[in-house]
């Protein structure tokens, strides 16, 4: 009868082994992802980037926002981004977006290639009846180059704000992989930072690891 009990309890589980053994799994579930990188690369737009020029007064059907002029891209970037989130309550989150980008660019005579490091404050968004696949990113922050970008004003100053856009889909539960399109703009807010109202913005494309 011995013998009995001791094979049946190396062999089956123990109630409290059960449990435990739930919990640990449940945990794993559970765990909220906190900090996140991302690889992308992409390809600067010629512009206008949206739909109305405040520093020509006048609407137009081409712009970056709608996805126009896309034979025209020019230029290369790629850029690695640190995320860290600081806040979320249900399917909202805050993030702060920290990228550094090695940009290349050639336009009209100018041939130059260079850095941005920026830092955006990012809110998204997870909708909940896409089974928590798809999120929708908004950012504003800063951006600062470590030199002169051929498509801006040569009156900008290396200094400007950034708007960061972006939709993410999660490619892999498992691994908390996301696939990410993007749209980023590097400006003076309305000529309030960092010289004229022209600026520059790219399109992305890249992978981000949730940890």
């Amino acid at each position: 009868m011995t013998t009995f009990i001791l094979n049946y309890g190396l062999i089956y589980p123990t109630l409290s082994e059960e449990k435990d053994n739930a919990l640990e799994v449940n945990n794993i579930n559970n765990k909220k992802n906190k900090t996140a990188i991302e690889v992308s690369v992409g390809s600067f737009h010629p512009g206008p980037y949206a739909p109305y020029q405040l520093n020509k007064k006048k609407w137009n059907n081409c712009n970056t926002l709608n996805f126009c002029d896309l034979n025209n891209l020019f230029g290369k970037s790629f850029g690695v981004t640190y995320i860290k989130r600081f806040h979320e309550k249900n399917n909202r989150k805050v993030d702060i977006d920290s990228s550094i980008t090695f940009s290349s660019q050639k336009y009209s005579s100018k041939d130059n290639s260079y850095l941005m490091f920026s830092i955006v404050p990012t809110y998204r968004y997870y909708p909940k009846n896409i089974g928590g696949r798809l999120n929708l990113g908004i950012g504003v922050g800063l951006n600062l180059a470590s030199r002169d970008i051929p498509s801006e004003s040569k009156d900008n100053e290396n200094l400007n704000t950034q708007l960061n856009l972006e939709i993410a889909y999660r490619i892999n539960k498992k691994t908390s992989s996301d696939l990410v399109m993007g749209i980023k703009h590097r400006c003076t807010l309305f000529g309030i930072i960092g010289g004229k109202l022209r600026g520059s913005q790219w399109f992305t494309i890249g992978l981000r690891k949730w940890y």
